[in-house]
């Protein structure tokens, strides 16, 4: 039993699954010693009836992103990834990159580093940034390629003109794609191997996987993709990953560093509860400082603060930091807690670490479109008020 008023949550749980945003979805929350509340509602398979339970398994999507940060950053701890090292260094096909300026293609002037890969100003974006004939040229050189490994999809993808100059500014994109591929250069092992070493083992997180590595036993507990059609919940394919990138590739050895993690509430759980401490253990504090500080420069975060594009996470109150949003300004409307970080993923996950109140929360679903914005919002406000109010 917690000794906070959860019932306000509950109904805003309870009400995403009768406004069809959701079929069924989970809530929990904690601080550094584990989960304090947990709550599960609805169907992770409406057309079955099987409900979310605790042993249900997330695609978790973009929150992939900030385990990946954290493993890469256990190298960095190490001597053997350096932030200010140029990505060509560990993949020579970024030497020589180009960028569109005009509509006509030119060689960069800036240096893609190791650095604008966590922060997103490599100007690396997804390929819906391309136009059909790019995209279907790619793919058709990948499909080409067996096995289709992490590395090779990073070499293939400097072939594209980037849309802007490294570090001229933030756009979302496939740069953790391209640090997993580095992190398997650098450790001569594959992502899921690198992940496991230093996160998923450390916090016995062993409901965790990449969704190509998940054991047979374990796919009848997958949560299906939904969307709420004609007043019924029904399954849906998948995203392709690399989200969004070109549908049709799903080779068994691309880790996707951006968006290719799987796992149950709980064990996302285990997570946050090692990183809602300092001194948690995965990484030492200077490192947290590092991963959790506001990255982007004025300049930058104007292409970060777009809240029609995600108003849970792109919202004038943050900025982006290694992988995750982080709250550095105070908000009247919004609330939130000044170093709040976090992030969400593209079917509707979404969780924040509040170091003010050495708390964490996560909520997740799976469902197209993920509707952030009509959810997110409100719990984050119900979350704060339960606990006394923002910082």
């Amino acid at each position: 039993m917690t000794k906070y008023d959860t019932k306000p949550l509950e109904i805003l749980q309870d009400g995403i699954i009768k406004d069809g945003i959701a079929a069924g979805n989970a809530l929990l929350w904690g601080d550094g010693n584990g989960v304090i509340f947990e709550r599960y509602a609805g169907y992770a398979d409406p057309e079955k009836g099987t409900p979310v339970s605790p042993d249900t398994v997330f695609h978790m999507y973009s929150m992939t992103k900030a385990l990946t940060v954290t493993a890469a950053l256990k190298l960095f701890e190490r001597g053997e990834l350096d932030l200010s090292a140029p990505v060509y260094g560990y993949i020579p096909e970024y030497k020589e990159l180009t960028v569109y300026d005009n509509k006509e293609i030119r060689r960069t002037k800036n240096v893609m580093r190791l650095k604008d890969l966590f922060t997103m100003t490599s100007a690396l974006t997804y390929l819906a940034d391309y136009d059909a004939e790019t995209v279907i040229s790619l793919k058709k050189k990948l499909d080409k390629i067996t096995p289709l490994t992490s590395i090779a999809f990073a070499k293939e993808l400097s072939s594209l003109p980037l849309m802007f100059e490294p570090r001229t500014r933030f756009q979302y994109g496939l740069s953790h794609d391209v640090l997993g591929a580095v992190m398997e250069i650098i450790t001569g092992k594959t992502l899921d191997l690198i992940l496991n070493e230093y996160v998923f083992a450390p916090l016995c997180m062993r409901d965790t996987y990449f969704y190509q590595n998940l054991p047979d036993d374990y796919k009848d507990r997958l949560a299906k993709n939904t969307a709420y059609i004609n007043g019924r919940f029904k399954n849906l394919p998948l995203l392709p990953r690399p989200v969004p990138a070109v549908p049709g590739i799903n080779d068994a050895v691309l880790y996707s560093g951006g968006s290719g993690v799987v796992c149950t509430a709980r064990d996302y759980a285990a997570y946050l509860t090692a990183m809602t401490k300092k001194d948690g253990g995965l990484i030492k504090p200077e490192t947290y400082e590092i991963m959790t500080a506001p990255a982007l420069s004025e300049k930058q975060r104007k292409y970060y603060n777009r809240p029609e594009y995600d108003a849970s996470s792109f919202g004038e109150e943050h900025t982006f930091a290694f992988g995750i949003r982080v709250q550095d300004k105070k908000s009247k409307e919004r609330g939130g807690s000044v170093g709040e970080w976090g992030w969400s993923g593209a079917l509707g996950t979404w969780f924040f670490v509040s170091p003010a109140d050495k708390l964490w929360f996560l909520y997740l679903h799976q469902h197209t479109p993920a509707n952030h914005g009509q959810y997110i919002i409100k719990l984050r406000k119900a979350f704060y008020d339960m606990i006394g109010g923002t910082k």
